[in-house]
């Protein structure tokens, strides 16, 4: 009976781990209050754009053109620490 325990158990912690990678998930990271979504080094056809402006009442002017979305959000947040309006068109 002990040998048909361990058996069960051990096959159920091999089958446990096999399953593991499978169910992962998308997820975020927070570093020094920066987001950063996994998606970092993917390249598709997308492009992103960052426009500011230090304003409400000026026009908007294009950061640059990014490939992905992660060096998109990095150019945004460092606008707006420097107190500039800022935000992402994806094109």
């Amino acid at each position: 009976m002990k040998k048909a325990v361990v058996t069960l158990l051990a096959l159920t912690t091999f089958g446990a781990t096999l399953t593991a990678p499978l169910m992962a998930k998308a997820f975020e990271v927070n570093i020094g209050g920066h987001r950063f979504s996994d998606s970092y080094g993917y390249r598709s056809n997308n492009s992103y754009l960052v426009l500011y402006r230090k304003h409400r009442g000026e026009s908007w002017k294009v950061k640059d053109n990014y490939g992905t979305r992660f060096e998109a959000e990095y150019a945004l947040r460092r606008l707006q620490d420097k107190g500039y309006f800022a935000y992402i068109k994806k094109r």
